[in-house]
Formats: structure tokens, C-alpha cells, sequence
């Protein structure tokens, strides 16, 4: 029963603390022409390192273009020409939440594409690591960029697991593997022993009877 119980938290708990620690602080639609800006309260909750990136929705445009117009991350062949995309001009900045003061900022002509998923081609922007907290984020794009106008895009501020340092990411890693392989077999387990006891005590009270 014991085991059970334990397992059963490790099954319960674990997704949703997990998910707390690596959701992202932001996500938000940004406008390149005419240029707009966000502005948002974001909660960091480990102190880790999170890249402040654009995302280019890909929505069914042609992989070429991308690479024209985002940049080609440098994987090119020998004949082709490797662009590094259309600039975007970003000013950008992280202030504590109650004290107003700069944490983090940039001023950078963002090019080049630095990873790519099924839905969306990312561009870096900068990098943030702050003590957790809550923060104001405020950005800007410093000029119309017309060539990425009908792209949509979001300005993001993403964990990077790849190139994790905190203990809880790394409890997040282990505690995923453990999930996996000891907390559901053991739950099993545990379930499977309590119903052959429960059977061997009915077996046993039925002889007395």
C-alpha cells in the first residue's frame, strides 16, 4: 500500500510540477510592418538560462523562401547561395517587476535562422538569466521590415534544455526517466501484490468457513 501511495504522487504530482518549471514565461504576436512592440509581465521561476527569440510561422510557405527570407542557419550546398535572411531590428528589455530596475536588455539587427520545428523557423535575439521573479518585458521592432510583413510572428522567451545548469532541470530530466520506468511499473506492481493478497486472504477465510 505504501508503495502504491508513493508511486501514485510521483504519477500525479510530477507532470504538473514539471510543467510549472518549463513553461515558458512568453509568447506573444508581434508586428514587423507597420513595426509594433509587446509589452508583458512575465514570471521566471528558475534561475536558467531562456533565449529571447522571433518565431516565423512556416503556415504553408515554401521552405526556400523561408531560407531566403529567415536565413538558411548556415546548412547550405557548395553551389548555393546561403543567405542569412531580412534583418529585423529589435530593441528589447527586462526590468523587475518592483523595483523597475534593467535586469536585462538588446539593441540587435536579428538575421539568420537558428532552428527550425514543423511549425515555425526561430531567430535568437538574446539570452536572459535572472534570479526568478516577476518582470516586465517590453520590445519593439525599430523599423518597418515590409519582406517579413506577411509572415506571422511571435517574439518568444523559451527555455533552452539542451544547454541546462539548474538542479531542476535536471530533476525534471530524471524525474521524467524515473516516471517512465519505476513510477508506473511500480504502481503495477504495487496494484498486482495488493490483489493477490486480497486473494490469498479470501482463499484463506473461505477454508476457515
Amino acid at each position: 500500500m505504501a508503495l502504491l501511495i508513493v508511486a501514485a504522487l510521483w504519477i500525479v504530482a510530477f507532470p504538473i510540477w514539471s510543467d510549472w518549471v518549463t513553461q515558458n514565461p512568453l509568447d506573444a504576436v508581434i508586428s514587423l510592418s507597420p513595426p509594433g512592440s509587446v509589452r508583458d509581465e512575465v514570471e521566471i521561476r528558475i534561475p536558467e538560462r531562456y533565449m529571447v527569440q522571433l518565431k516565423f510561422e512556416r503556415d504553408g510557405i515554401e521552405f526556400n523562401q523561408l531560407k531566403k527570407l529567415i536565413g538558411a542557419m548556415g546548412i547550405c550546398l557548395p553551389e548555393e547561395e546561403c543567405s542569412k535572411g531580412v534583418p529585423v531590428p529589435i530593441r528589447w528589455s527586462l526590468k523587475n517587476g518592483e523595483t523597475g530596475a534593467t535586469a536585462s536588455s538588446g539593441l540587435v539587427e536579428s538575421i539568420d535562422s537558428n532552428g527550425w520545428s514543423r511549425a515555425h523557423v526561430y531567430r535568437g535575439v538574446g539570452v536572459i538569466q535572472v534570479q526568478p521573479g516577476k518582470y516586465i518585458f517590453e520590445a519593439e521592432v525599430t523599423r518597418p521590415v515590409q519582406e517579413l510583413a506577411h509572415i506571422r510572428t511571435h517574439i518568444a522567451i523559451e527555455l533552452q534544455p539542451k544547454t541546462a545548469t539548474t538542479w531542476q532541470m535536471g530533476l525534471v530530466w530524471w524525474g521524467s526517466m524515473g516516471y517512465i520506468f519505476l513510477a508506473w511499473p511500480a504502481a503495477v506492481y504495487a496494484i498486482v501484490l495488493l490483489f493477490w493478497r486480497a486473494g490469498l486472504t479470501y482463499r484463506s477465510r473461505g477454508r476457515s468457513a
